[in-house]
């Protein structure tokens, strides 16, 4: 069963208010009335309406700067004003500071309801608009509460309120494309099509039909006319990852696109209008680059309206428990845990691949994993075998002083040393605060030359 709609009444006039009620219960409404301003702004605040009927002549408080009020108040039900003091001027005053509409009294009961309708209705989908984005953003949040990422995730917030271009510079595997999103579903254009495009991945004879589409016949094989990502993100954001890898003539196409806001499809000579806004991002130094006459410094300038820098993770170790108990989660692993010294491990390791290498390493060991806690030798295995990958694509030079493995251990007999002591020498304690058997922790602290009883 629908709620019926509830609306709040303001007139000093009793007849006014007797057949205004009657006009709306008998359309399927709730109606509630007072006759004074102050009675009025209580009622307002302690209860929600879905509908405000104002008059401007009351006796207390003039109905504009009770209009004033509500608004300030973050009043959300539409306010219609119905006075007999109406004026162009008035009406002009109180559409400015939000009244849906003004209509002079006596108003026409047909007109009043046909308002009351659409100003009931449009809030309605205001409402499911904002609980959509609100469910987007949850969605897309930025998992984190180190310093760095709450300035970050702040930053990110007011450039959401603007609709101005943004470059996101960072590291690989940092969150660049993360960081694009929260912009997005916290903006107005939250909505609207999240479309992102990495333009080292785009083969170079296919950039102007994936980005600005192309027509029927344009070149062998295109079969059927198909738009390119730019009106794909049509009202909504297009994010344009490794920008820094375009060809230069691919530059100058894109550097049209957004000084003119229309796009041409491949094969035709016809603008199309497109009100897309542009994040770019890249790992490298694009600035550099325009220096090196590798990239647009015409376009560089319009990219970089506003530029964001993502820490690398290294720089938010504290983040990591939250980071990997989100990835387990998503990953369908929502059943494990990390024991202490496997949160310990993580945040020991340097994290030369970002957010990203630790997703990875989270999938790898819940993925091998038999039963439900993850401990630190199950986050080492799968560091381990990370270092071996590494080792396989790109030789480490002999002249590094400890591998990984070296590390690990150093990591690893001073976390017995520590839990050694916190136990006061005693195994049996210290194999229950790592939650490990007795019989592996003697051979560990053996391994490490270490005694306990």
């Amino acid at each position: 069963m629908v709620d019926k709609p509830k609306v709040l009444i303001i007139d000093d006039d009793k007849g006014i208010i007797d057949s205004l009620s009657s006009l709306y219960k008998d359309n399927g409404y709730i109606p509630s009335a007072v006759r004074t301003g102050n009675a009025a702004l209580e009622l307002a605040s302690d209860n929600r309406f879905d509908l405000i009927i104002l008059d401007i002549g009351l006796p207390d408080i003039d109905g504009i700067e009770i209009l004033k009020i509500l608004k300030t108040q973050r009043i959300a039900a539409p306010i219609i004003i119905v006075s007999g003091q109406a004026s162009i001027q008035r009406a002009i005053e109180a559409t400015r500071l939000g009244a849906f509409n003004v209509i002079e009294k006596p108003p026409d009961p047909a007109q009043l309801l046909l308002d009351s309708r659409i100003a009931v209705k449009q809030r309605s989908l205001e409402s499911e608009v904002a609980k959509l984005r609100q469910s987007l953003l949850s969605q897309n949040d930025l998992i984190g509460q180190s310093e760095s990422i709450g300035s970050l995730r702040e930053k990110l917030k007011r450039i959401a309120s603007t609709d101005s271009r943004v470059y996101i510079l960072g590291e690989p595997g940092s969150g660049k494309e993360m960081a694009a999103k929260f912009i997005h579903y916290s903006s107005e254009r939250a909505t609207g099509p999240f479309v992102a495009v990495n333009c080292a991945a785009i083969p170079g004879e296919l950039f102007e039909s994936e980005l600005f589409g192309h027509e029927r016949g344009a070149f062998t094989g295109a079969i059927a006319r198909q738009d390119g990502k730019f009106q794909a993100a049509d009202r909504g954001t297009l994010f344009l990852d490794e920008i820094g890898e375009l060809r230069s003539d691919h530059q100058a196409k894109l550097l049209r696109a957004i000084e003119t806001s229309s796009v041409q499809r491949v094969g035709s000579p016809k603008d199309i209008r497109v009100d897309t806004r542009i994040i770019a991002a890249s790992n490298k130094d694009i600035q550099r680059l325009t220096k090196e006459g590798k990239f647009r410094e015409d376009l560089y300038f319009r990219l970089n309206v506003i530029p964001v820098m993502i820490p690398p993770l290294k720089e938010h170790l504290d983040d990591i428990p939250l980071l990997a108990r989100f990835f387990l989660d998503d990953l369908g692993y929502g059943r494990m845990r990390f024991d202490p010294g496997a949160v310990i491990t993580l945040q020991s390791y340097d994290w030369p691949g970002n957010v990203r290498e630790l997703k990875n390493i989270v999938e790898r060991t819940a993925a091998l994993k038999y039963g439900d806690l993850i401990t630190d030798s199950d986050i080492m295995e799968s560091l381990a075998g990370t270092k071996g990958e590494r080792d396989y694509t790109k030789p480490e030079p002999v002249t590094k002083p400890l591998s990984l493995r070296e590390h690990l251990n150093r990591f690893e007999k001073s976390l017995m040393e520590q839990i050694l002591k916190d136990a006061e020498n005693n195994i049996t304690k210290a194999a229950k605060l790592l939650k490990m058997d007795r019989g592996n922790l003697s051979k560990k602290l053996k391994k490490y030359g270490l005694t306990g009883h």
